[in-house]
């Protein structure tokens, strides 16, 4: 069975914006085991269709999914390439295994680590030499770290070139937005945000990057260079990068729907414009053929010169010598003492995964046609795994006594994978995964993510295993002896900054909007009961002590006596930016998908941000008239203090907007 440590890490991981899948656990030193032996332990090869039979069906309505298409390797064999349910539900279409193409979102990502491996093997490129001398018509943003260390395909394979995660040049609406590579990537490159080689935080830029390296050293679009190096030589040829999808193909790509209040809803296509990051469409069938070369159980030279294959699925990077980590460009896996590398790929729509055990010779592909193909696709690949690449389970672990640092240990910690420097900064935080880290008194070292809570025992100083499996957790010591990082596998998770902790960012926005709230509310309020209140006076003061006399009196200037009233206005414009800003932001996000508004930025999201920028400037005279208001004894001695209020709510406000990026005109 799978252990909870491993049904909570694959949620925890897998299904991000980039279909980003996680491997955690031992690294296994296995020799290569005759396939048939494996499958003996459990069941015949010729099990396999009637087991994917039963689970499809059952993973289709469980998920509301509409079809699937699943192509299972043994040996030298495609046993399985099988369609199942519908490609599209309006006209009946069923998937063929054969003929139907469907997204397959990041597991794209493979094809491109191979088209660089050979280049490497055929010494074209070198792996650990700075990319910049290979591009000839992108560039590199520089990091000043005081290293000047340069980013090299190596990094970009492993995800550890220090790339800030990126929405823009991704998702767009239509397949006439999509730009040339070199244009895209030049327009939407990220920022890099930490040194190159230090952790791994996924990056689909960084991807593109290396298929454009690939166009730059062969003289050819990448998109051409992958059908004539790899589609052709495997037999792949309904395979493509290309959007849209050639027309003597068109009409077999499945279509994706999302699954909402018993209906099915037909969702348009995702068009990828960093293309190689995630715009291939494949068959069941095809894909095998490509998990056939991949396991090389058939001799394919011209894709795999030299030792290009068992070079793309050994190590490159970990965060720790305990954990899996990336392979070149497959991130590293352990079930039992199984070795497997992987990959998963997802868009709003279609959710897919490869896995390989190279020393297994078995492989098996899937992928799925609806919005819940995320649960479905991680359910099918561990009942798989479990019927048919049978793992020992771990004897249990009892702590025997307080870990090695434990106070230090504990806290909260939040995927890096987050955008730091765009306007998407606030939907990558929420996103992005957090863990709770806490040390009982008997030793044991509790993780909760998600809602789910993991029991883990230290198997030497910063080190941990999991309680009831083979998972491990590991964590990075700052100078101070205070943990700054803890890893999982693939996914490095840093001490989550104060201002960003939901209970502290809860109270700043929440009183902050209140305080907000009570002006615009408050003030039209107060004038209009002072206008019509009983025994209300000429002027529409009545008798309030504490409403400063307007018009003034005799001597005073036009600005003095007019202070009050503009001093109220030019908050509450600074307030009604506010109010404006985050209801436009949410009206958008409404009705425009998430990936779309942040990659594309349309003209209103765009126009948007001129509000916080003019509601800054206003906030910025508020604070003069707040001094005005006690020098000169505007209103009575509580409507200052409530005015005080107000400017100091605008300042935490328009500050927070700072610290999230939204004070800044998207480009």
């Amino acid at each position: 069975m799978v252990n909870v440590n491993e049904t909570s890490r694959r949620t925890l991981l897998a299904g991000t914006a980039s279909g980003i899948a996680t491997a955690v656990g031992a690294r296994s030193a296995v020799g290569r085991r005759d396939a048939t032996d494996v499958f003996a332990q459990s069941a015949a090869a010729d099990d396999v269709e009637s087991f994917v039979d039963a689970e499809i069906d059952r993973l289709l309505e469980a998920h509301a999914v509409p079809g699937a298409t699943v192509a299972v390797v043994l040996g030298d064999d495609i046993v399985l390439a099988k369609g199942y349910g519908e490609a599209n539900r309006e006209t009946g279409t069923a998937v063929s295994g054969e003929e139907t193409l469907f997204r397959i979102g990041s597991v794209s990502k493979p094809f491109v680590w191979t088209a660089v491996m050979q280049l490497a093997e055929t010494g074209a490129v070198d792996l650990e030499t700075d990319v910049t001398e290979y591009l000839e018509s992108v560039s590199v943003p520089s990091f000043d770290d005081g290293t000047d260390d340069p980013i090299t395909l190596a990094h970009l394979a492993t995800h550890t070139a220090g790339f800030d995660e990126q929405l823009r040049g991704l998702f767009l609406d239509s397949p006439e937005a999509v730009r040339p590579l070199e244009v895209a990537l030049e327009e939407t490159m990220p920022e890099r945000v930490r040194p190159p080689g230090d952790l791994i935080s996924y990056s689909n830029h960084g991807t593109a990057l290396a298929a454009q390296v690939v166009a730059d050293v062969t003289g050819q679009p990448f998109e051409v260079y992958v059908e004539e190096r790899i589609f052709e030589p495997l037999g792949m040829d309904r395979s493509t990068f290309v959007q849209p999808v050639p027309d003597d193909r068109a009409d077999d790509v499945a279509q994706g729907y999302v699954h909402s209040f018993g209906t099915y809803q037909p969702l348009s296509i995702d068009w990828i414009d960093v293309a190689p990051a995630g715009s291939m469409v494949s068959t069941a069938a095809e894909m095998g053929e490509f998990v056939r070369a991949q396991l090389g159980t058939v001799d394919e030279p011209a894709v795999f010169p030299g030792d290009a294959r068992d070079r793309l699925h050994e190590q490159w990077f970990t965060h720790h010598e305990e954990l899996d980590g990336f392979a070149f460009g497959f991130i590293e896996d352990t079930w039992g003492d199984h070795r497997l590398v992987r990959h998963d790929g997802a868009t709003a729509t279609f959710h897919s995964e490869l896995v390989l055990a190279p020393e297994d010779d078995l492989g098996v592909f899937v992928s799925f046609n609806g919005d819940g193909g995320g649960p479905a696709r991680v359910e099918f690949i561990d009942a798989f795994l479990e019927a048919f690449l049978p793992a020992d389970e771990s004897d249990p672990l009892e702590p025997e006594g307080t870990p090695a640092h434990a106070e230090a240990l504990e806290g909260t910690y939040r995927a890096v994978r987050v955008d730091r420097t765009t306007e998407a900064r606030p939907v990558t935080t929420v996103q992005a995964p957090t863990v709770d880290v806490t040390v009982a008194a008997d030793g044991t070292l509790y993780t909760e993510t998600g809602g789910q809570t993991s029991e883990w025992v230290e198997l030497e100083p910063l080190v941990f295993r999991a309680a009831d499996g083979d998972d491990r957790l590991a964590f990075r010591l700052e100078d101070d002896d205070r943990a700054s990082h803890c890893f999982q596998g693939i996914q490095a998770f840093e001490r989550q900054p104060p201002l960003e902790q939901t209970p502290i960012q809860a109270v700043l926005i929440a009183a902050s909007l209140l305080v907000m709230l009570s002006a615009v509310v408050g003030w039209p309020a107060h004038a209009l009961w002072e206008r019509f209140r009983p025994g209300a006076t000429g002027g529409g003061r009545g008798a309030d002590p504490g409403w400063r006399q307007w018009p003034p009196a005799s001597g005073n200037s036009a600005l003095e006596g007019r202070g009050p009233l503009l001093a109220r206005l030019t908050a509450g414009a600074a307030v009604g930016a506010v109010f404006a800003f985050l209801a436009g932001t949410a009206a958008l996000l409404l009705f425009v998908y998430p990936g779309t508004l942040f990659s594309m930025l349309p003209l209103p999201y765009r126009l948007l941000f001129v509000l916080p920028l003019l509601g800054l400037m206003a906030t910025l005279v508020t604070v003069a008239f707040t001094v005005l208001a006690w020098r000169d004894g505007y209103w009575g001695r509580a409507s200052r203090f409530h005015y005080t209020l107000v400017t100091a709510a605008l300042l935490v406000g328009y500050g927070l907007l700072a610290y999230w990026n939204q004070l800044q005109l998207p480009p």
